[in-house]
């Protein structure tokens, strides 16, 4: 009886152990990336499963996630004065035209206040929520961007009472006769300004900038890259006056009115800024048997050992025998002759 107990108990403990080694392992799902969850949720392992979850700006039941248009449904956080444009996942707010911050917190840019109006000189500039508005001053003409100059001088009437006097003398002293006569003058002048630079009526060089000035007249000034009056301009020569911006390794050439940079042979770049070329990396012209050495601009060839020549052509003789006999056998024998030499080219 004991003995059956016994075989009992071991074939027991057999078991148990058996079912302990058999029991499963959680497979990390999410690690080993044989999730089912989508590009843009985040996935969290569970025992046996995983769980996914779609990311922030996304929507979705994890395994298919869709964008959120914040803009769309009014969950963004850009200020009221800026534009709301959606991202994948977010959202960027950017200030509107007239108004400055981050977009998120917008304030009115007083351009009267910081001159970046479009406002002409003789008008008058008042701020408005995101913009302004221009009015021409008093006494001028247009929009506000653009005004005209009318100079108007009026004068009272004045009489000017011109008196002839005309002194008739009569014989025997009878009688003196005065003729009066007036004259009555009024006068009314108006002047308009003529804006020469638009009516080409002006005097400035072709190669100069007409400004009118709404006084009767006009300013000339040469174009930039020519000096002069302004009636007459002559190109600048920036090539010989050094005022380029060439780069050390350029050349230079004057135009009318500029001037272009063309980097040197063994350099390349735009011209303001040129950087050597290492031909010993590409297309040098050195021989096989020379080694390439770069320089700025250029590059030397030298002839290995054992050869001679120019660089780019050299020439030798290379005797495989004697080369093996000397190195490993330490033979002093001539192999120079024929047949064990040969030339190398």
């Amino acid at each position: 009886m004991n003995g059956t107990m016994i075989v009992m108990f071991v074939m027991l403990m057999l078991t148990y152990s058996i079912s302990i080694s058999f029991v499963p392992l959680d497979i990390d799902e999410c690690l080993n990336r044989s999730h089912a969850c989508d590009v843009t949720a985040n996935c969290t392992n569970t025992d046996g499963s995983h769980n996914c979850t779609c990311k922030e700006g996304y929507t979705g039941d994890g395994q298919s996630c869709q964008d959120v248009n914040e803009c769309s449904d009014g969950n963004h956080v850009c200020d009221v004065n800026s534009n709301c444009n959606n991202t994948d996942g977010s959202h960027i707010c950017t200030c509107k035209e007239g108004y400055t911050g981050d977009g998120q917190s917008c304030q009115d840019i007083d351009e009267c206040r910081d001159e970046s109006h479009d406002c002409d000189i003789n008008a008058n500039c008042t701020n408005t929520n995101g913009s302004h508005i221009c009015t021409c001053k008093e006494g001028y003409t247009g929009k506000g961007g653009s005004c005209q100059g009318t100079i108007r001088l009026d004068f009272e009437k004045k009489q000017n009472t011109c008196s002839l006097q005309i002194i008739a003398l009569l014989s025997n002293k009878l009688a003196k006769i005065f003729f009066l006569f007036s004259v009555t003058i009024y006068k009314s002048i108006v002047f308009i300004d003529i804006d020469e630079c638009n009516d080409d009526s002006h005097v400035c060089d072709s190669n100069a900038n007409c400004t009118n000035t709404n006084d009767g007249s006009h300013i000339c000034t040469c174009k930039e890259g020519y000096t002069g009056d302004g009636q007459s301009c002559q190109d600048i020569d920036e090539c010989s006056d050094g005022s380029h911006d060439c780069d050390v390794n350029a050349n230079c050439t004057n135009t009318n009115g500029s001037h272009s940079c063309t980097c040197k042979e063994g350099y390349t770049g735009k011209g303001e800024s040129c950087q050597d070329i290492d031909e010993c990396k590409g297309s040098h012209s050195c021989h096989v048997n020379a080694t390439c050495t770069n320089i700025l601009g250029s590059h030397v060839c030298q002839c290995h050992a054992g050869y001679t020549g120019n660089g780019q052509n050299c020439t030798g003789e290379f005797n495989l025998f004697a080369t093996i006999c000397r190195t490993v056998l330490h033979d002093t024998f001539d192999y120079s002759a024929a047949p064990f030499s040969r030339v190398a080219r």
